[in-house]
């Protein structure tokens, strides 16, 4: 008896897994009505894999007429019995209201409990949930934490590479670290992100003028002050800190700079007692450590 003849025998009987592998044999065949027919019998009896079968046949129209409102309710079938591919598929259509309501927050808790078991697309999107506050909470550090699982797991893919590097850059949800967001921009770029390599060119480009700017502004030049005060009020390539920024500021104003001395007006109900005594540090910041090789 041939293989096929004993699968048809066994799925005859109600074998839900012969039900399911003779499907198989049939989209083999581009058969897929056939197909969908030994999946719907397979997946009525609890198989797994032949509910997400039919969860994807009705949302693209494989063997049957497309019903992406009757989709759901397999892929909710195969989630619930702990199917990856199927619990991202319910958190998508919730997400994008593919054939049903949009609702992020169920969304949200179908890309959670996906993340937590280590879908990489998954972690990603829940990613992006937590940082515009959809669904869930918004909270940067959840969305740093999920963007670096991701990262780390996500092979030859480098969009949350990306995603993590720009995390560390501007300081979300991590404490801005410009030493960790080149080398994250760099491995974008070694798996062959096309932005990347531009980021991270544009990036040493500015920790090199920034590095000299911190140079001119303690040999006096009132330009670079202003340039550094600009730069810790608004936390680019340093963390935000307003009361160095003053103190910047004042010293260039002093000088005669009248943008700094309009900067300084901009600046409302800031308290520091001694603005002068945090410039100590600003030679070498602590804010900023990079090693040499990471600016060449």
């Amino acid at each position: 008896m041939s293989q096929v003849c004993h699968l048809e025998q066994q799925a005859k009987q109600g074998d839900a897994n012969a039900q399911y592998m003779l499907a198989l044999k049939y989209i083999e065949k581009d058969q897929l009505d056939k197909a969908f027919e030994l999946a719907l019998a397979a997946a009525k009896y609890g198989h797994r894999e032949a509910r997400f079968y039919i969860g994807n046949s009705l949302f693209y129209g494989r063997g049957i007429d497309i019903d992406q409102e009757k989709s759901i309710f397999w892929y909710l079938k195969a989630a619930q019995q702990g199917h990856l591919a199927a619990m991202m598929r319910v958190a998508q259509i919730f997400d994008y209201g593919c054939g049903q309501k949009e609702d992020k927050q169920e969304a949200a808790h179908w890309y959670s409990i996906a993340a937590k078991r280590g879908y990489v697309a998954a972690q990603s999107r829940l990613g992006d949930l937590y940082v515009s506050g959809q669904g869930v909470r918004q909270d940067e550090v959840q969305a740093f934490h999920w963007y670096l699982r991701a990262a780390r797991s996500e092979g030859d893919a480098f969009i949350n590479a990306m995603k993590v590097a720009l995390c560390y850059e501007v300081g979300i949800g991590v404490r801005q670290n410009i030493e960790m967001g080149v080398r994250w921009y760099r491995i974008a770029a070694e798996k062959g992100h096309k932005d990347a390599a531009f980021y991270l060119g544009k990036l040493k480009r500015a920790i090199k003028r920034y590095y000299l700017a911190t140079e001119k502004a303690h040999r006096g030049d009132p330009a670079a002050q202003y340039q550094l005060g600009r730069m810790f009020e608004a936390g680019i390539l340093v963390n935000k800190n307003r009361g160095i920024a003053l103190a910047w500021y004042q010293r260039a104003a002093k000088q005669g700079y009248e943008e700094a001395q309009f900067a300084i007006n901009m600046i409302d109900e800031l308290k520091v007692d001694n603005p002068f005594q945090v410039l100590s540090v600003q030679l070498e910041p602590s804010y900023v450590k990079l090693r040499e090789k990471n600016i060449k």
